[in-house]
Formats: structure tokens, C-alpha cells, sequence
């Protein structure tokens, strides 16, 4: 006898009274069913023949046969689907009318009274209906009707009578049974699989315990091997971070008093040792960097920035950055961007550049001869975001087939001697594919061996509404002629895309010899690449293009720049760096011959541009490296007055309590007390509540800027410090300057000034008056906006009204619209973050740190505007 499992027999015991149930219930519907069918036809039936009953009475009483037969023929045809015969008879049970010959079944039989209700009649597969036809006097006596003596009837004047066909319904009734009949047998089929089934799931339920058993034990093990790895992988993120401080201070050294030495006299060779020693520190660095970042990738702890940026400025600068390279191995760079890609966008733009300085790094890496084509296109526009289509074709030796699918790996290089003759740490394409998908994009490549690759990769990007473009003057340029000289025919296709873009009439050639003899308005010389270093030739080839046009303008390699200033005195009108790109032909095309002094410089800044004399500060320097302490010192002497240098956190605390400072450069990670610690007690000081205390750090995991902003720190540098970027951190809290930068800063960036006047030249279409006329315009709106601020400042914790609250953010939307068109980047950005959070109805309270932020850029603009229309009236 088969045993079933406890479990088994509960089974069943709890589904049997259920089955049965059902099975009871199927059959009491179906029954139900069974009748409800014959219900329909007779109901049918009965609606059918009181219905004529009726309306015939009318037909017996005046004899009409016509119209009894028309009566029922049509009521035949109408429902011949169940009727299969209708016939009217007198009184005398003789036939009156028929809609069918087969009438005899209808008649009564013999000696059988005429009904005086509706009578039913089973036969096999019929239904007889019988029902008198009466005659209601009193109706026809209410319509005025009278009937004559000899007319007037019996009540009863016949009866009629209709043969239903029962076969259909029969044979329903039967299918349905035959349903029920399938339906249960499958029921039966199933009960009986369940209990088999049962049976095998009792044995299989045994067998799963004692795997649940085995699997509980490994998954202990597992949980202790997590909690491990757990461990390790934050013991791993500390070291890095711990790593990157100890390794960055010995390179900030060696970066730092690299850069110093090469500013005092130095040999030849001497000045080559110093360069090479300055860029291993470099590419150390870099290196160190991508391990870094491959490391928060993995840990997804890399947060992607969210702000605007010029795309196009974006992509030039690192066309410009990687030149150099590319020109030293005689490549052409080719830079193409599609006329329908949106300019100002909000993103990432240093991790964007990052993703193009990796590709287009290694295409210039591994291209020997030829060119490099970066070309970025519009995939999809949306109303707030763009799909963006970036591609890097060269010409180099292409990947073979085996060694591709391994090539977004980490720490793998497709060959062996890479590292040996270029170096790297195989991260790149790795660190570049993550940045990639960061960006919900997607990369892949095309490579065919001695031909070439071609890398590309979509990202989204989202469109900065707030900005848009002003139209260049362009038609000044109407009518007048250009002739463009570029030996490779590549380079000048790209060139010509962009040309074409003005109405400028272009006249294009390979050489001199090519070229029309005429006059032209405007020459555009490409001097080929690779290029030898000889200034008598570029003057040579100035000297033909100036009898040819009347204004020259020289797209030079990289190591020819040097030779711009020269090449301008000696009558070029402009020199570019190549790639051609608009953004910075343009501005030269319209650019007036009395303006040449104030062309658009494509180099950044260096000290003596931000600083003419020494500021009159005691700034104090705190760190415990003695290199660093001392780089620290040499970067600040010919920028302050009085410098004081503190070797740890209790010396500085003990100078603070006596000495009054203007500006704290505090290093974050000191033994004994740290920078945090040290910068909380300081600013407990009554001499320095309000010292700006800037920190020096290398840190670079997750949250590490917010908490040093958090404990009271007013702004922060990274090492390597770039001097720039001291300058402008010192120079933010000195009014005798011009620019100003923000309150964050990151280490080996130029950090956006207040001031950015070839931004509001730009917006004001390069007409200097108007631009001039836009920033006096806003400096007369911010007296009254400061004080609208100082009195919401002054309201502390009060809350004010709605109608207040929309009067203070339409203030707040016309200076960001003012600081939009006016060349104030910053003032922009506070004003954008501000209408957003109002917009969120953020209490106005809440936003005590923006209004004072506002008031510190307000401060700023109004100096360096001032200084500037002073400048530019004198």
C-alpha cells in the first residue's frame, strides 16, 4: 500500500471538501444551464405569439386574410431560425391563414376546446403554442368604431398557433454536457496527477531539507566571507586615500619647485633636466589619478557634476591641450562638430573632457602618419536633453581581431610593449567605458589591422535653457572675398564645412600657385605639418599671402605658436592653433584691425596678469612636510607681504591667539591635531572669526569637500597646487582685484572669474559699446538688490508672506538674466541656484549661506565691472 508523507495526507484532507464542492456546483450550474436554454425558446416563442395574438384580432374581426398572412409571413421570416410554422384558425378549428403548408401538427385535435389562455404542446423535437385571439369591443367602441349587427363576434374569434423548432436547442444542451463531461474528466485527470505528484514532491521535499541544510552552512560561510571582503574593500578606499596624500605631497613638491626653478636662469641642459623631471612628477600623477578613479567607478562612488559649460569651448580646449602631441609626430587633428549640435549644455565638462583626452590620447599614441578625425554629431534632440554622437577615426595600425574583445579590460594593454615604449597603466579605456555609462551612453570601436580605428560613443546631455546663443554679426562679412590655403585635402574639407557657415565668398587652393590672381579681403593660411621650425619660411610664406589679401590669417602646428606675436608685428592679423575650429576663427574674421591689441587670447593667464604688486597680507601656511611648507612659502612671497609658516597644528593655534591674519592656508592631514580640528578652534579665536581658512588637501574620497566646508573652511585647494589657483584663492579676499574666483576650487583648474568679458562680448554680439552699456546697466540694478538681501538677512528666522516671496524671486530673475547677458559667470550661477530652490518653494530663511554667497559676488562684481569700464573709458 503506498504511504504518502504527512504533509500529503493534509494536502489532500484540505483540497478533497473543495473538489467535491466544485464538482457539485459545475453540475447544479449545468443543469441550470440545461433548463435556462429550453426557457429562452419558449419565452421567445410566447413573446412572438402574443404579440400576433394581438395584432390579428383586427385580421378575424373584418376577415382580412391579406393581412393576417402578410402578418404572420413576416413574423416567420423574422425568427425562422426557432419558428418553424405559424397558422391562424377559427372557431370552427377550420384554418383561416398559414405561412406554411405543413400546418397540421398546429390544429387542435378533434372535440378539443378552443384555449382560453396560452397552451403548450411537447412533441419530439417541437413546441406547440397555442393562444385564443380575442375580440375587445370596448377598445374599438373607445376609437370611435361601430360594427355593424350582423359583425359582431364572440369574444374568442380563434386561435393561432406556432411549431417551434427544438433541435438547436437540443443540440446546445448536449454540447454543453459533453463540456462538463471533458471538463470533469480533466478534473479527475488533474486530481489524480496532483496525488501522484504529491508523492514525488514528499520525496523531493526530503531531499531539498537536507540541501537547505548544506546551504544554510554555506551560506554562513558566505556571509563571513562578505563581511570580510566588506572590510577589506574599506580598508582598500582608506589606503588609496591615504595613499594619494602620501604620495601627492612628495610630488607636489617636486612639481612645485620644478616650476620655480624653471623661472630662475638655467642652462640649456639644465632646463631640459628640470622639464623632464616635472613631467614624470606629471605623468606619475596621472597615473595615480587613474588608479583613483577606476577605484570610485568600481565603487560607485564617483558623483558626476551637473553644470553648464560651452560644448564646443569644451571640446577645442582639448584639441588645443593634446596639439602638441600630435604635431610632434607630424599628425593633422581634424576637428568637426555638426552646425545643429546645441552649444550650451549642463553636465560633467571635465569628466566629458576626460572621455575625449583618453581616446584621442591614444589615437595620437598609436598613429605614426596621417591624421585624426574627431567628429561630433546630433543622434536625437529632446526639449530638455540631446543624445550626443562623439567619434575619433585614425589612421594608425588598427587592433587585431584577437586582441579586441579584451580591450575595455582593466590593467590589460592589447600588447606587451606598449607600457614598455608609452607607458600607462592599461586604465584608460577602462576608466573611459564606466565614464561612458555614467553618462547613459554607451562605447564601441571599429578596427581593421594597418588601417586604423574608429572609436566613438553616445552620451546624454542635457540642454541649459537659461543661455542662449546671440547670432554672430555675420553679414558684415557679406560680399567679401576669401582664400584659403591648405596643402592636405582633408584638413581643408573640415575647414571649408566651417567657412561655409559665413557668407564669406571662399576661394580655396592646395598652394600660392593655385590660387587666382587677385585681390582678396581675407587669406587663411594652414601651414602643413609636420613643419620644420624655421621662421624665415613662415615669414616667407606671410610675406606671399599678404600681396595676395589685404588681412592674413596663420592656423600654425603647436611648436609654431611661439612665433604668433612675432608673426602679428610682422602684419598677420591672427594666429590659430590647429585644428581650425569657429569658435576661434570667427571671432578673428569679425574682429576690426583697430582692435588687434584686444583679440581673444587662447592662452590662460599667468600671475602678472592678477597681481602687478604684492597684496598687503599676513597670510600664515601650516603643514608638518617641511618641502610642502616650504613650497607653500616660495609660491606666496611674491604675492603677500608677510608670510608666516607654522610646522603643525598647535604652533598655528598659539600664533593665531596673538596675531591678527587676513587670509589661513591649513594642510588637511597633520599628526598631533589635523587641519579640521585645528581651523574649528581658530575660528574660536575672538581675532579670527571670521579669518578665511583655505585648505590644502589631497584627499579625494566621497563627501571629504563637503565636510571641510561643513567644519567652517571657506574654500580648498588639491595638490599638486597649481600657482594660479593660489593666486586666485589668495586674491578672492582682497578687493584691489580684478577677478575673483568661487568659493570651490579644483586643483590644476583655472577657476571661473567673476568677470568674463569675452563671454559678455560674445552675448552683446562683440560690440564693445553695448556690452559696456549691458554691465552699467546691471551695476545700477545690484545697490538695490544688495539691499533687498540685507533686509531678508536682517528678517533672521521671521517668516515672510507669499506676496513677498514672488516679488523677491522676480529680483532674483532679472539679475540672472542681467548676469547672463553681461559676462558674470558666477553671479549667474548663484542667481540660477536660488530661482531653482524658490521655484521649490524653499522658505527664503533656508537659504541664509546663498544670500550671503550672493552678497560676497555682488561685492566682487561690482569692483572687478568698475575696474574694467574704468579701464576701458580711459
Amino acid at each position: 500500500m503506498t504511504q504518502y508523507s504527512f504533509r500529503a495526507r493534509m494536502m489532500i484532507l484540505m483540497l478533497s471538501p473543495t473538489v467535491l464542492l466544485g464538482l457539485l456546483l459545475s453540475a447544479f450550474f449545468m443543469m441550470h444551464r440545461y433548463h435556462e436554454l429550453e426557457k429562452q425558446v419558449i419565452h421567445a416563442g410566447t413573446y412572438i405569439i402574443q404579440s400576433l395574438a394581438v395584432v390579428s384580432e383586427y385580421a378575424m374581426t373584418y376577415q382580412n386574410k391579406e393581412f393576417a398572412r402578410r402578418l404572420i409571413y413576416r413574423q416567420h421570416r423574422q425568427h425562422s431560425s426557432i419558428v418553424k410554422s405559424i397558422a391562424i384558425f377559427n372557431t370552427d378549428n377550420t384554418l383561416f391563414v398559414t405561412s406554411n403548408s405543413d400546418y397540421y401538427s398546429l390544429r387542435l385535435p378533434k372535440n378539443t376546446p378552443i384555449p382560453t389562455k396560452l397552451m403548450r404542446t411537447h412533441l419530439k423535437n417541437s413546441l406547440i403554442l397555442r393562444m385564443p385571439i380575442t375580440s375587445e369591443h370596448h377598445l374599438v367602441r373607445l376609437l370611435g368604431y361601430h360594427l355593424p349587427v350582423n359583425n359582431r363576434q364572440e369574444p374568442v374569434l380563434g386561435y393561432i398557433a406556432i411549431d417551434l423548432d427544438l433541435q438547436a436547442t437540443r443540440l446546445q444542451q448536449r454540447k454543453e454536457c459533453l463540456i462538463l463531461g471533458v471538463f470533469l474528466s480533466f478534473a479527475f485527470c488533474m486530481a489524480t496527477l496532483f496525488i501522484y505528484r504529491l508523492k514525488i514532491i514528499g520525496q523531493a521535499t526530503s531531499d531539498l531539507r537536507k540541501t537547505l541544510a548544506k546551504m544554510e552552512i554555506q551560506h554562513i560561510e558566505l556571509e563571513m566571507t562578505k563581511k570580510k571582503v566588506q572590510e577589506d574593500s574599506h580598508m582598500k578606499s582608506e589606503f588609496l586615500a591615504n595613499i594619494s596624500h602620501e604620495l601627492r605631497t612628495p610630488l607636489n613638491s617636486v612639481i612645485g619647485f620644478a616650476r620655480q626653478t624653471l623661472k630662475t636662469s638655467l642652462t640649456p641642459t639644465q632646463t631640459d633636466y628640470i622639464k623632464t623631471m616635472k613631467q614624470s612628477a606629471h605623468n606619475l600623477l596621472s597615473i595615480i589619478n587613474d588608479v583613483l578613479d577606476f577605484s570610485k567607478l568600481n565603487a560607485k562612488k564617483l558623483i558626476l557634476d551637473h553644470i553648464p559649460f560651452q560644448l564646443r569651448k569644451n571640446v577645442d580646449e582639448v584639441m588645443i591641450l593634446l596639439a602638441h602631441s600630435a604635431h610632434e609626430k607630424g599628425l593633422e587633428l581634424i576637428l568637426k562638430i555638426h552646425h545643429d549640435v546645441p552649444d550650451w549644455v549642463m553636465g560633467d565638462p571635465m569628466r566629458f573632457q576626460q572621455i575625449i583626452t583618453n581616446l584621442l590620447g591614444n589615437a595620437i599614441k598609436f598613429t605614426e602618419k596621417g591624421h585624426i578625425i574627431v567628429q561630433v554629431a546630433l543622434i536625437a534632440k529632446k526639449e530638455a536633453s540631446i543624445h550626443l554622437l562623439v567619434e575619433i577615426q585614425d589612421t594608425g595600425k588598427g587592433i587585431a581581431p584577437e586582441q579586441q574583445a579584451e580591450l575595455f579590460q582593466a590593467f590589460i594593454q592589447t600588447d606587451a610593449s606598449i607600457s614598455r615604449c608609452h607607458g600607462g597603466t592599461g586604465l584608460g579605456l577602462a576608466i573611459t567605458r564606466k565614464l561612458v555609462q555614467a553618462m547613459q551612453g554607451e562605447i564601441n570601436f571599429d578596427s581593421q589591422v594597418n588601417q586604423g580605428s574608429t572609436f566613438r560613443f553616445n552620451i546624454k546631455l542635457d540642454l541649459n535653457q537659461q543661455i542662449t546663443d546671440l547670432p554672430l554679426p555675420m553679414d558684415i562679412l557679406a560680399g567679401k572675398q576669401l582664400a584659403y590655403i591648405e596643402s592636405n585635402s582633408v584638413v581643408a574639407k573640415a575647414s571649408l564645412d566651417i567657412l561655409n557657415m559665413t557668407p564669406l565668398k571662399v576661394t580655396y587652393a592646395a598652394s600660392f600657385m593655385g590660387l587666382p590672381k587677385q585681390n582678396y579681403d581675407f587669406g587663411l593660411l594652414g601651414v602643413p605639418i609636420p613643419v620644420r621650425d624655421n621662421m624665415a619660411e613662415h615669414n616667407d610664406q606671410l610675406m606671399t599671402a599678404m600681396a595676395l589679401a589685404d588681412e592674413i590669417i596663420l592656423a600654425l602646428p603647436s611648436q609654431s605658436h611661439v612665433d604668433s606675436e612675432q608673426l602679428k608685428q610682422l602684419g598677420a592679423k591672427g594666429c590659430l592653433i590647429k585644428p581650425i575650429s569657429a569658435r576661434r576663427l570667427f571671432p578673428l574674421l569679425l574682429e576690426k584691425k583697430t582692435f588687434k591689441k584686444n583679440a581673444p587670447s587662447e592662452f590662460l593667464p599667468t600671475a602678472s596678469t592678477y597681481l602687478s604688486n604684492r597684496l598687503a597680507f599676513r597670510v600664515m601656511a601650516v603643514d608638518d612636510n617641511p618641502a610642502n611648507l616650504k613650497l607653500i612659502g616660495t609660491l606666496l612671497e611674491p604675492l603677500v607681504d608677510k608670510i608666516i609658516l607654522c610646522s603643525n597644528g598647535e604652533e598655528a593655534l598659539s600664533i593665531a591667539t596673538q596675531t591678527q591674519l587676513d587670509v589661513i592656508l591649513i594642510d588637511i592631514q597633520m599628526s598631533k591635531m589635523d587641519g579640521i580640528r585645528t581651523s574649528e578652534l581658530i575660528h574660536q579665536l575672538p581675532l579670527h572669526r571670521n579669518t578665511p581658512i583655505i585648505a590644502v588637501t589631497a584627499y579625494t574620497t566621497q563627501g571629504q569637500n563637503e565636510l571641510l566646508l561643513a567644519s567652517g573652511i571657506t574654500d580648498y585647494l588639491t595638490k599638486p597646487i597649481n600657482e594660479n589657483c593660489l593666486i586666485q584663492a589668495i586674491s578672492r579676499y582682497s578687493k584691489k582685484m580684478v577677478s575673483h574666483s568661487p568659493a570651490i576650487f579644483v586643483g590644476g583648474k583655472i577657476p571661473p572669474v567673476s568677470l568674463d568679458w569675452d563671454l559678455a562680448l560674445k552675448q552683446a554680439a562683440y560690440k564693445k559699446d553695448l556690452a559696456c552699456d549691458l554691465l552699467k546697466m546691471l551695476l545700477e540694478l545690484l545697490p538695490d538688490v544688495k539691499k533687498r538681501v540685507q533686509e531678508i538677512l536682517a528678517l533672521g528666522d521671521k517668516t515672510i508672506n507669499a506676496e513677498e516671496e514672488a516679488n523677491i524671486l522676480s529680483v532674483i530673475h532679472q539679475l540672472h538674466g542681467s548676469a547672463a547677458y553681461s559676462g558674470l559667470p558666477q553671479l549667474q550661477k548663484i542667481c540660477g541656484v536660488l530661482e531653482k530652490e524658490l521655484h521649490k518653494k524653499t522658505l527664503v530663511k533656508d537659504l541664509q549661506a546663498e544670500w550671503f554667497e550672493l552678497l560676497d559676488e555682488i561685492e566682487n562684481v561690482t569692483i572687478a565691472a568698475e575696474a574694467h569700464l574704468s579701464q576701458f573709458l580711459s
